[in-house]
């Protein structure tokens, strides 16, 4: 029943979010409402099959942009997105250096904690290594949240309130095939997980969504 009040609860934050026009309110309008009621001493409860649920549908939407267009230009930028990646993580073990110093957690939970990564990604891979979920999901959530509240306001402040997001144009793709890519993608994740295969919830998705709109059998978004 706490369970059930719990995911209520989200669902109306993202409710409220959204007739408010806040960026993201499925998210931030879930993560607010239940960190305040938690803060209240409300006795909110972890959704066992939430956070796999949710990486699956996060996974197999953002899969199913990667169309031969966009694989193209990435091969092209390919170079410049590794050189990013091992600069942000140089810069993500330096302030976990500062974190570890700050706050007397080890080594791998700052070194999680700091680098540029996602939530799910970094609360997936970092028990691998011995990492403590609570301190890594803080950071991690704290700045995801952060940038996703003020980045959009600098975008507008900088762009102007005019620009449209290009995404809004593709069509939205039917619920039938929807259901069934989330329905596969969540049975080979299942299995995938049983092994030590790394974020098995966000990748394999991932790369099915990407696979059948590369080769054109699904096209849209979700």
């Amino acid at each position: 029943m706490r369970k059930t009040l719990t995911l209520a609860a989200g669902v109306a934050g993202g409710f409220a979010a959204r007739y408010v026009h806040l960026p993201l309110p499925w998210l931030l309008g879930s993560l607010v409402t239940i960190m305040a009621l938690s803060l209240a001493g409300a006795p909110v409860r972890l959704i066992p099959w939430g956070r796999p649920a949710g990486t699956v549908v996060v996974g197999a939407s953002t899969g199913l942009q990667f169309t031969a267009a966009v694989v193209a230009k990435l091969v092209t930028l390919l170079p410049l997105i590794i050189a990013a990646a091992f600069l942000s993580t140089i810069v993500g073990a330096i302030g976990g250096l500062l974190y570890m110093r700050l706050t007397g957690v080890d080594r791998v939970t700052a070194f999680f904690a700091t680098v540029p990564g996602g939530v799910v990604e970094t609360t997936n891979i970092a028990p691998l290594y011995g990492g403590r979920l609570e301190p890594i999901m803080v950071a991690q959530t704290t700045r995801v949240a952060l940038i996703v509240v003020f980045a959009p306001f600098l975008v507008v402040s900088f762009a102007g309130s005019g620009v449209q997001n290009p995404l809004l144009a593709v069509p939205v793709v039917p619920w039938l095939p929807v259901l069934a890519l989330l329905a596969v993608s969540a049975m080979v994740a299942a299995l995938l997980s049983r092994t030590r295969s790394p974020n098995a919830w966000l990748m394999a998705p991932l790369f099915i969504a990407g696979a059948v709109s590369h080769l054109g059998w699904m096209d849209g978004r979700l």
